[in-house]
């Protein structure tokens, strides 16, 4: 299993070290990248960033479709916020990353405690 957060350089280097497998984003990073993009939105500390950032990055752990659910909001707000050069960075993230499964970490970085199913094999290299 292939674990790393969305930069292209760290697929592409386990893409070439590794062999073929289960690739899985890294949950956490994928939030960080929500939050700087809700951010940009609507500011860290105001209530609509806090009530958003639950619900989408809930979504992200438990949907399936979560990725796809995270991109249509993000699409959203670009159109409402179309000079927020932070929020097309991070659509551009997900969109990049679109490709993967996200990782179900819970409890720790090291997944310990997980009481998800592992990931599914990555569509990349099918």
């Amino acid at each position: 299993m292939k674990v790393a957060d969305g930069a292209l350089d760290n697929w592409t280097f386990l893409s070439q070290a590794l062999p073929e497998g289960v690739e899985v984003l890294d949950y956490f990073h994928a939030v960080e990248h929500l939050s700087r993009a809700l951010s940009a939105a609507y500011g860290e500390s105001s209530r609509e960033f806090h009530r958003i950032h639950k619900r989408l990055r809930h979504k992200l752990r438990d949907n399936d479709d979560g990725v796809e659910q995270v991109i249509r909001s993000l699409r959203h707000l670009a159109r409402e916020h179309p000079r927020s050069k932070a929020l097309r960075t991070e659509l551009g993230y997900f969109r990049r990353t679109e490709h993967g499964y996200w990782s179900l970490l819970r409890g720790s970085p090291s997944g310990q405690g997980s009481s998800r199913p592992p990931a599914r094999p990555s569509r990349r290299h099918a």
